[in-house]
């Protein structure tokens, strides 16, 4: 997971174009962090984010990337709030 965060907060251009394994990797494992922080299965998150605990599966283990109104679900059932930040790239 490092070196993806370090990938995603990088000031380069080429460095912070992130392939969708990428980013599919760094919201598996940031999940999977929340989850096990909350003490929670993958079969209670599913059920708090109205899905089934194989799609928990797939999303933690990157098999997927999730669309955005799966990833608010997943974070209220985390009791997270889900931010999506976009912001100026830098000029060189």
């Amino acid at each position: 997971m490092d070196d993806t965060r370090t990938r995603v907060t990088s000031t380069t251009p080429r460095d912070r174009s992130l392939d969708e394994r990428d980013l599919a990797y760094a919201i598996a494992s940031r999940v999977f962090e929340l989850r096990q922080a909350a003490n929670m299965s993958q079969s209670e998150l599913a059920t708090l984010a109205g899905m089934k605990q194989a799609h928990v599966s797939r999303l933690e283990s990157a098999k997927t990337v999730p669309t955005l109104p799966v990833l608010l679900r997943v974070a209220a059932a985390l009791g997270m709030t889900l931010t999506v930040d976009l912001t100026q790239e830098e000029s060189q």
